[in-house]
């Protein structure tokens, strides 16, 4: 009678922080201000969803414009450490990662606040995208529209 022999696992030295399990988005919003209160409780002003620029030219001159991001995560089930990524899409499909930052995640009701500014350049009128991206999940898209309105000239006399 043969034996048969066992294969041995080899278990890896590296123990995963956490598990798997992806926090829950409370809150995803563009904004002018965030304010950072005393007893840890962030108040947001101006929520944005549509940017109206006004001029002269008879369209969007190429500029630059800076926007506050706020993101409110819970943990839930979620514990250790979370890799986010922000990428913003423009009018044309052009696709690029604005930020980048690592979130840590103790369970429950704790959660973890962003607030981070957003430079874009500006050189297209239409719908922007922002994915909120936790590890290779997309939690959701924040849509910014851009507008541009050309001033009448003023009769001179």
């Amino acid at each position: 009678m043969k034996k048969s022999k066992k294969k041995s696992v080899k278990k890896s030295s590296r123990r995963p922080k956490g598990n798997r399990k992806p926090p829950l988005l409370a809150a995803a919003v563009l904004c002018e201000k965030v304010l950072h209160e005393k007893d840890d409780v962030a108040s947001i002003v101006r929520i944005i969803d549509t940017l109206t620029i006004t001029g002269e030219d008879p369209s969007l001159p190429p500029g630059f414009v800076a926007l506050n991001m706020f993101l409110c995560f819970k943990s839930g089930d979620a514990k250790g450490t979370r890799k986010l990524t922000i990428r913003q899409a423009s009018p044309l499909g052009d696709t690029e990662d604005i930020h980048k930052q690592s979130l840590d995640f103790r369970g429950n009701e704790q959660g973890v606040h962003v607030h981070c500014t957003i430079p874009m350049a500006l050189k297209k009128t239409g719908l922007y995208w922002f994915d909120v991206i936790v590890n290779s999940e997309t939690m959701t898209r924040i849509p910014l529209r851009i507008n541009y309105h050309q001033q009448e000239k003023a009769a001179t006399q």
